[in-house]
This record gives structure tokens, sequence and C-alpha cells, in this order.
């Protein structure tokens, strides 16, 4: 129950907080691959093809696709201040070139 709680006081706490990186409650891209994904669950769940208890219904996204999308977060294209936009992305570039 307290942990609940927290988690309400924490929504609450963050939910009008629009340009934070931490919040990412405002942010969630939706990627072609998701809606392969969905397809994919629906044919294969509708027909039999998998077996639900062991989840094979479900087509996993690589490491390198988890990689770029917290890197995209951590850009922040939504966020109003140009010069902290243009640091973000100077330092997304620097950690991926060194």
């Amino acid at each position: 129950m307290m942990r609940r709680a927290n988690k309400i006081a924490i929504y609450f706490l963050n939910k009008d907080k629009k340009f934070d990186l931490d919040n990412y409650l405002y942010t969630k891209w939706i990627t072609p691959m998701d809606f392969v994904r969905a397809l994919w669950y629906i044919v294969s769940t509708k027909t039999g093809y998998a077996d639900t208890y062991r989840n094979e219904q479900f087509l996993p996204k690589t490491d390198v696709w988890y990689n770029h999308e917290r890197k995209m977060l951590a850009v922040n294209f939504r966020n109003p201040d140009a010069g902290k936009l243009s640091q973000n992305i100077l330092n997304a570039l620097t950690v991926e070139l060194g």
C-alpha cells in the first residue's frame, strides 16, 4: 500500500514537468516496429501459434534500439532552451564517438 501511494505521489509531482528529462510520463515514442510487434502479437495469439505462458508472442527489442532510445531521451528535443538542446546534442555525439 505504501509503495502504491509513493508511485501516485511521484506521478502527481512530475505530471506537469513537460521538459524534465526524468519525466517519462510525457515522452513515449511510437515507432513503426511497435506496429509490427502489435500485429505479430495479435496474429500469434489469435491463431494459437504462440504459447502465451512462455511469452512467445512478443518480439523483443535489441539492445542497440534501447540504447538509441535512451540517447534520444537524453537529448530531449522538446526542450525550449536552444542552448541546452545544443549542449545535449554535443554530449550525445561525444558519447557516441568516444
